[in-house]
C-alpha cells in the first residue's frame, strides 16, 4: 500500500484506492501513487461522488460562464454524465470509467436509447475535461486527471450545413419579405451575425448613415428569463453594411413604428430600444427566430395549393446556415480569412479557417483536377484534352488578347491548355505562359513555375509570362471608373462584379509577355505597383497581389459580368528594369558547437490553458505533447519541428492565439546546453520568422489603410508574437559568445528588430559584418548593424541596395505608405536572412 506524508503534519498517511478492473490497473496506479508520494502530492480520501462534485463545481462558475453556456452544461450533466457515472465516488474515477462512459453515449445515449451524436459526446468530453481538472488544481480532491487519458472519440471537421447558391438566397429572402422580421433574416445573411448577438441589438448600435453595426452582446433565455450576455468571443466588433441592408432597416423602424400606435396602450414599454422584438413590443424568443426559416421553406415547398408548387424546391436549411452562407460568399470572393474572422466574430482566425475548410477545397479542385491531367505528360490525346475542358460560363477571349507562346520544340503535339480561354499555345513544350500554370495549378506567378518545374525540366524554355491585377472598390461608382481607368493605362480587358456588402472586385487582365526570370518577375510587379496606383486614386486597393486562377476566369470571360472595359491591342507602359547581379554567398559555419546531456526545463507547460487555445487546425491541446517530443533527445527532430510550426503555429504565415504562449519554451530549450547547433539555429530560424510575421502584416494592409484614411493594421495574434520575441532576446543575446557563426548571423537579425535589447551586441555586428563584408551575409549584417543603431537613414540605403540584387524580394515594401522605415527595412532583413543561411556548413 502506497503511503503519502501529509504536507501539514509531515506524518506518512496510507493512500487506498480501489475500484479497478482488473490487477494490472491495480498495480499500475499502485506505482503511480508511489511516484506521486515521492513527488510530495498527497490527496485525502474523499467520499463525494460525481453528481455531487458537479452540482458543486457548476455553482462554483455560475458567474465565470455565460448564462445560455451555464444552463448547456447543468442539461449535459443530467442527460449523459450523472445516468452514468453519477452515483461513482470522484477519486475511483478511471480512465477505462470515462472511456466506457462515452462508448455507452455513442451507443444509447439518446432519446430512446437511440446512438448519441459524436459531437455531443465530444462536448460531454470537454465539460468533464474542465470539470475534472478544477478537482485536480482547484478542490485537490485528485492528483491527476482520469479524463486526460481516456480515449475520446474523433471526428473529421464538421462542414457546415446547406449552403445556398445565391438565386436561392434570393428566394428564401422573398419569402421573408411577407414575415415581420424580414429584416431580421437579411441582416443574419449580410453580416454574418448570430442568432442572440441580432435579438440583442438595440437601434443605438446602429449607425445608418455611416452604414455599420455594431455587435456588443449576446441574448439568450435561461429558464425562462430573457438574459443578456457578451458575444461569445467577449469582445465588441463594428460591422459594414450595405446601402440595401440600410434601406431594410429603415423599412423596418418604419413598420415598427406603426405597429406601435396601433397596438397602442398595450405597446410594452422598455427603454431597451431592441431592434427585434414581438408584434406587441417585447422581446422575442430564440427559437422563435429560430424554428421561422423551416416554416417559410415548408410553405413554399408544400403550397395549400398544389398547382403552384415550384419547379425548384427550396432545399432546407437552418437560421444559423445563413451565416454559414455569408462566409462562404465572403471567401470565395477572395476576401482575406482574417477579415471573414473579425466580421464573423471569431477570436481567432483558425477558427474561420477550421469550420471553412472546406470553400477553400472547393475553390480549388478544379485547378487540382488540372494539375492531376497536367501531371501526366504530354496533353496529345482527345480523352486528355476532353479533361481540360474550360469551367462552364467561360467565353475564349477573342483573338486580339491572346498570347502566343514560343515553341520549344517543332514536333510537340497540340496543346489543349489554351482551351482555358486565357491563352493559345501551338505546343504543350512551348506553353510559357503563366496564365496556363496559374489555370493549371491554381498558383499564382513564380509559385505556379516552380511547382510544374518540380514535375517536368522540360518547361525551363518558357519564353514568357503574364497575370491579373485585383483590386477591391466600395461600390460600383468607383469601380466603373477604376476598370475606364485602368483599360486607359493601358490593360486589354478589365472587369468589375459585386462582391458580398456592395464591395466591387475589379480585374485587370496583363497579357505580358514578360520574360521568366527575374528581370521579367520585377517587370510584372513594377506593372502592378502602378495599377495599384490608379487604383488608390479611385478608392481602390490591391487584393491578392498579380495572379491569376481559375476562379477568376468567369468573372474575366463572362459575359453576365455589369461592368468590361477593354482597351484591345493595349499595354501598360513597360518599365525598364534593371538587376543588379548580386554579391558571392558566403557559408555560415555551424562549429564550433557544444551540447550537454542536461534536462530541459518544460515546467510550466501544463500550466497553461491549451485547449482554450487555438492553431491552425483548432483545439491547441496537442501543443505540450509536440513541445515535449521537441525536447526528447530520441525524438524525430525535423517532422516534430515542421508539425508544430509549419503545420499548427505559424501555419501558411498566420499567427494564432497558442503561439505566443509557445515560444518561450524554444527558448528554454536554446539556452539549456542540450541541443547540437543544428537544432538550435532551427530554432532561433522559427523565433526569427515568428517575429516578422508583425511586419509582414502591415505591409500586406499598406494600401488599404492608405485608400480607407488610416494606419495598417497588424494580422490577428501576430502583435503579441512580436512581443513575446523580444521578451525573450535578453535571454538569447547571452548566448552569443558560445554560439557559432550560423546561430550569431540569426542572432543578428533577431537583435536587428528590437533595438533596445539588441545594442548591446552593436560591436559584435560591426564585426562580424565585417569579416562577411563583399558577401551576401555581409549585406544583411550591414542592415542589421543599421538598424541596431536606429539609423534608419542607413538602413533605408542599404535596404535599397539589397532590393536592386535580390530578387525575390518586392521593391513596393520599401515605398509601403503608414509602414515605419523599422518594420520595412526589418522584413528585407528578415525574408533575405532566411535565403542567406541555404549555405550553412
Amino acid at each position: 500500500m502506497p503511503e503519502y506524508q501529509a504536507p501539514e503534519t509531515g506524518e506518512s498517511k496510507p493512500k487506498w484506492v480501489g475500484g479497478f478492473a482488473t490487477e494490472d490497473d491495480a498495480k499500475a496506479a499502485r506505482d503511480e501513487a508511489r511516484v506521486n508520494s515521492r513527488r510530495g502530492e498527497y490527496v485525502d480520501r474523499n467520499e463525494i461522488t460525481v453528481g455531487e462534485y458537479l452540482d458543486m463545481w457548476i455553482e462554483d462558475h455560475a458567474m465565470e460562464i455565460k448564462p445560455g453556456t451555464l444552463e448547456d452544461y447543468r442539461i449535459s450533466i443530467r442527460l449523459y454524465i450523472k445516468p452514468y457515472i453519477g452515483n461513482t465516488r470522484l477519486q475511483a474515477v478511471r480512465p477505462s470509467v470515462i472511456t466506457k462512459l462515452y462508448r455507452d453515449l455513442l451507443a444509447q445515449g439518446g432519446r430512446g436509447k437511440k446512438p448519441l451524436a459524436v459531437s455531443t459526446v465530444i462536448h460531454t468530453h470537454a465539460i468533464l475535461r474542465r470539470a475534472f481538472r478544477d478537482a485536480v488544481l482547484v478542490h485537490e480532491y485528485l492528483s491527476s486527471s482520469p479524463v486526460e487519458k481516456a480515449k475520446r472519440p474523433r471526428t473529421d471537421a464538421k462542414e457546415p450545413g446547406m449552403i445556398w447558391s445565391a438565386g436561392q438566397l434570393r428566394t428564401f429572402l422573398q419569402l421573408a419579405r411577407s414575415h415581420r422580421l424580414y429584416a431580421f433574416f437579411h441582416l443574419a445573411a449580410y453580416t454574418g451575425a448570430r442568432r442572440g448577438e441580432l435579438l440583442n441589438l438595440r437601434w443605438a448600435d446602429v449607425d445608418l448613415e455611416g452604414k455599420q453595426v455594431t455587435v456588443k452582446g449576446s441574448t439568450g433565455v435561461v429558464d425562462g428569463e430573457h438574459i443578456a450576455g457578451t458575444t461569445k468571443s467577449g469582445r465588441t466588433r463594428v460591422v459594414t453594411i450595405d446601402e440595401r441592408t440600410v434601406t431594410v432597416l429603415r423599412e423596418h423602424l418604419a413598420a415598427r413604428e406603426v405597429e406601435r400606435r396601433r397596438i397602442g396602450d398595450a405597446w410594452k414599454v422598455e427603454d431597451n430600444g431592441h431592434i427585434f422584438t414581438t408584434a406587441w413590443g417585447g422581446p422575442i424568443y430564440p427559437t422563435t427566430v429560430t424554428a421561422l426559416p423551416g416554416k417559410l421553406i415548408k410553405a413554399y415547398n408544400e403550397p395549400a395549393d398544389k398547382g403552384r408548387t415550384p419547379a425548384e424546391l427550396l432545399p432546407y436549411a437552418r437560421l444559423h446556415d445563413l451565416r454559414h452562407i455569408h462566409a462562404t460568399t465572403l471567401l470565395l470572393a477572395g476576401v482575406p480569412v482574417h477579415v471573414v474572422a473579425a466580421r464573423l466574430g471569431h477570436a481567432d482566425p483558425a477558427i474561420t479557417l477550421r469550420v471553412y475548410a472546406h470553400v477553400i477545397r472547393s475553390a480549388e479542385a478544379a485547378a487540382a483536377d488540372m494539375a492531376r491531367v497536367l501531371a501526366k505528360g504530354p496533353l496529345g490525346s482527345s480523352e486528355r484534352a476532353s479533361e481540360l475542358e474550360p469551367p462552364k460560363g467561360i467565353e475564349p477571349l477573342t483573338p486580339s488578347l491572346r498570347v502566343k507562346c514560343k515553341p520549344l520544340v517543332d514536333d510537340s503535339p497540340s496543346c489543349s491548355i489554351g482551351r482555358c480561354g486565357l491563352v493559345e499555345c501551338d505546343r504543350v513544350r512551348g506553353c510559357c505562359c503563366t496564365h496556363c500554370c496559374t489555370a493549371v495549378t491554381g498558383m499564382p506567378g513564380s509559385l505556379a513555375e516552380d511547382f510544374t518545374r518540380e514535375g517536368d525540366d522540360d518547361v525551363a524554355g518558357w519564353s514568357a509570362m503574364g497575370g491579373t491585377h485585383e483590386f477591391f472598390v466600395p461600390d460600383d461608382h468607383h469601380a466603373r471608373e477604376l476598370a475606364q481607368a485602368l483599360a486607359a493605362h493601358g490593360f486589354a480587358r478589365v472587369t468589375a462584379w459585386p462582391s458580398p456588402q456592395g464591395v466591387w472586385r475589379v480585374t485587370a487582365l496583363d497579357e505580358g509577355p514578360y520574360p521568366v526570370d527575374a528581370t521579367g518577375h520585377r517587370m510584372i510587379d513594377a506593372v502592378a505597383r502602378a495599377a495599384a496606383a490608379v487604383a488608390r486614386k479611385h478608392s481602390g486597393y490591391p487584393q491578392g497581389g498579380s495572379r491569376c486562377d481559375v476562379s477568376m476566369l468567369p468573372a474575366l470571360h463572362n459575359a453576365d459580368v455589369p461592368i468590361v472595359c477593354t482597351n484591345p491591342g493595349a499595354h501598360p507602359p513597360t518599365p525598364a528594369v534593371v538587376v543588379v547581379a548580386p554579391p558571392p554567398p558566403a557559408p555560415l559555419a555551424l562549429t564550433p558547437d557544444t551540447a550537454q546531456d542536461v534536462p530541459i526545463d518544460l515546467s510550466g507547460l501544463d500550466d497553461i490553458p491549451w485547449a482554450d487555445l487555438a492553431h491552425a487546425h483548432g483545439s491547441a491541446e496537442d501543443i505540450p505533447e509536440l513541445l515535449r517530443a521537441l525536447a526528447d533527445p530520441f525524438g524525430d527532430w525535423n517532422p516534430t519541428l515542421d508539425e508544430l510550426f509549419g503545420d499548427n503555429l505559424l501555419h501558411q504565415g498566420s499567427c494564432y492565439s497558442a503561439t505566443a504562449p509557445a515560444l518561450p519554451f524554444l527558448t528554454r530549450m536554446i539556452v539549456s546546453g542540450a541541443l547540437p547547433a543544428r537544432q538550435r539555429l532551427d530554432l532561433y530560424v522559427w523565433l526569427l520568422i515568428a517575429a516578422d510575421r508583425w511586419a509582414d502584416s502591415l505591409l500586406g494592409d499598406a494600401d488599404r489603410a492608405v485608400v480607407q484614411g488610416g494606419l495598417p493594421i497588424p494580422a490577428t495574434w501576430t502583435e503579441d508574437v512580436h512581443l513575446v520575441v523580444g521578451d525573450q532576446l535578453s535571454r538569447l543575446l547571452s548566448q552569443w559568445e558560445t554560439e557559432p557563426p550560423a546561430v550569431r548571423f540569426v542572432l543578428a537579425c533577431l537583435a536587428a528588430l528590437y533595438p533596445h535589447h539588441g545594442r548591446r551586441i552593436g560591436d559584435q555586428i560591426t564585426h562580424m559584418a565585417q569579416k562577411f563584408h563583399g558577401t551576401q551575409p555581409g549585406a544583411y549584417l550591414l542592415l542589421a548593424e543599421a538598424l541596431v543603431h536606429t539609423d534608419d537613414d542607413r538602413a533605408l540605403a542599404v535596404a535599397t541596395d539589397i532590393i536592386a540584387w535580390e530578387t525575390n524580394h518586392d521593391p513596393g515594401w520599401l515605398d509601403a505608405a503608414g509602414v515605419t522605415i523599422p518594420a520595412k527595412a526589418g522584413h528585407v532583413l528578415t525574408d533575405g536572412a532566411l535565403r542567406a543561411l541555404s549555405t550553412t556548413d
